[in-house]
C-alpha cells in the first residue's frame, strides 16, 4: 500500500522533493559513510529503541503501529531507489532488504505480535474490571497474567536475538550481496522467492488459528456496530482508535 501511494500520488519530481525522502536521502548519506562497525553499532541503538519501545508501551500497541511505520519507510526506500536508479536496482534493493530482513523482520513482528496480544489482554481485562466494578484479583487471574506475562519476555528474548543478529548482517554483508544481486538480477529474484517461500510458510502454518481469531474479533466488531456492549470489547475499540490515529499520522 505504501509503495503504491507514493507511485501514485506523485511523479518523479514531487516525490523527489517531499520532506520525508529529503530525510531519508540525508540519513542514508550519513549511514554509507560509516564503516561496518559504526554501522552495526548504529543498526543496534537504532533498533533497541524501537524494541523498547514495544515492550514499554505495550497498551497503546506501538509494536503493531511501529511495524506500520517501518512498512511504510520501505515503500517509500522501494519508490525511491526506483526512481533515481531504475528497476535493477529496486530489485537488488527488495532483495538486499530481505538479506537482512529475514532475521530483522521476523524479530519485528515476533515482538509486536507479543505487544499486541499482551495490550489486547490487558484492555480486555480492564473492560471487565469495569463492568464488575471490582479491581479485586483472584488466584486464577493471576496465574493467566504471570503466564501471559512469562510468555511475553520468553518472545520478546526471541524477536531482540534475531534483531540483534540482523544487524551485523546488514552492515558487513548485505553491501557485497548487492554487488552480486546487481550483476546477477536472477540471483536476486531467487532470493526473493525463498524469502517469500519462508515468510508464507510461517503464515500458512499458524492460518487456521488466524482464522478462528479474526472470526471472533469480526463477532465483536459486529456486535459493537450494533451497539450491544460487551466488556472484552475495550479491547477492540481502543485497537480501532489507536490504529486509526497511526495510519491519519502517516498519511499526515
Amino acid at each position: 500500500m505504501s509503495t503504491a501511494y507514493f507511485l501514485l500520488s506523485f511523479d518523479r519530481e514531487q516525490f523527489i522533493n517531499l520532506p520525508e525522502v529529503k530525510k531519508y536521502d540525508s540519513l542514508l548519506e550519513n549511514v554509507m559513510v560509516m564503516d561496518e562497525w559504526s554501522r552495526t553499532k548504529f543498526y543496534w541503538t537504532n533498533n533497541l529503541k524501537v524494541i523498547s519501545i514495544y515492550v514499554t508501551a505495550f497498551p497503546i500497541y506501538t509494536g503493531t503501529a511501529s511495524i506500520l511505520m517501518t512498512s511504510h519507510q520501505i515503500g517509500l526506500a522501494l519508490v525511491y531507489n526506483y526512481h533515481l536508479h531504475g528497476p535493477i536496482v529496486l530489485l537488488t534493493f527488495m532483495a538486499v532488504i530481505f538479506l537482512h530482513g529475514t532475521l530483522e523482520l521476523t524479530g519485528a513482528f515476533i515482538v509486536g505480535a507479543a505487544s499486541l496480544r499482551l495490550g489486547w489482554k490487558l484492555w480486555s481485562y480492564l473492560g471487565k474490571v469495569l463492568a464488575a466494578g471490582s479491581w479485586k484479583i483472584t488466584k486464577r487471574g493471576k496465574a493467566v497474567a504471570k503466564k501471559y506475562l512469562v510468555d511475553y519476555i520468553i518472545l520478546v528474548a526471541l524477536g531482540l536475538t534475531l534483531i540483534i543478529m540482523a544487524a551485523p548482517v546488514e552492515a558487513y554483508l548485505s553491501p557485497s550481496a548487492s554487488v552480486l544481486f546487481l550483476v546477477s538480477p536472477l540471483v536476486a529474484i531467487f532470493f526473493l522467492v525463498v524469502a517469500m517461500f519462508f515468510f508464507v510458510s510461517i503464515i500458512r502454518a499458524g492460518f487456521n488459528p488466524m482464522l478462528q481469531k479474526i472470526s471472533l474479533v469480526m463477532k465483536e466488531a459486529k456486535e459493537l456496530a450494533s451497539g450491544r456492549w460487551r466488556s472484552n470489547q475495550l479491547s477492540l475499540l481502543t485497537f480501532i482508535v489507536l490504529f486509526l490515529l497511526t495510519w491519519f499520522g502517516l498519511l499526515g
